[in-house]
């Protein structure tokens, strides 16, 4: 789980320090995707455990899928993708992103808790294999709902200016 743990953290620290060297007013996006991204990595690495469990034994590398078995890693990664899938709807409940934004990201929040839910009723090494395939696509198309919020956000403060003392 350590090495979960790991590539999740490594994966989410790099949105992390993009957006922080970016000119973005509100930083706030850039930590829930990087909340977001250790959430959803962390199940995939779960779920990617499954198919390699014969192997992890064989060279002694625990994971929760050979020490808890398959049906025990993959209900862990689907609650880690309900958890993902609500914390999504912050930066749209915030206002941070608009209704075209969250739309992206609902397709891929779609994509998770549909593959995820198929590993949760049967954790076998095809359906988890082919899942951890799937959580790439999701990740790729949240990724994209995430940029277009973030431009929606960083332009929509842009118009705004505090009245002259002619104007009032």
């Amino acid at each position: 789980i350590y090495g979960n743990l790991a590539v999740a953290y490594s994966t989410s620290l790099s949105f992390l320090y993009g957006g922080s060297i970016m000119f973005f007013s509100n930083l706030l996006p850039i930590i829930i995707l990087s909340l977001l991204a250790f959430i959803i990595n962390l199940a995939r690495e779960i779920i990617k455990g499954i198919p390699d469990i014969v192997g992890d034994i064989a060279r002694n590398i625990k994971t929760i899928a050979n020490t808890k078995g398959a049906d025990f890693a993959s209900k862990i990664a689907f609650y880690l993708v309900l958890l993902a899938i609500i914390l999504s709807f912050i930066p749209y409940i915030l206002r941070l992103f608009n209704i075209f934004s969250l739309l992206i990201i609902l397709i891929a929040d779609f994509i998770f808790i549909n593959y995820s839910y198929k590993t949760y009723v049967n954790p076998e090494k095809e359906v988890a294999y082919k899942t951890k395939q799937y959580f790439l696509l999701g990740m790729f198309i949240a990724l994209i709902g995430f940029l277009i919020g973030v431009s929606y956000e960083s332009v929509s403060y842009t118009h705004l200016t505090l009245p002259t003392n002619r104007e009032v």
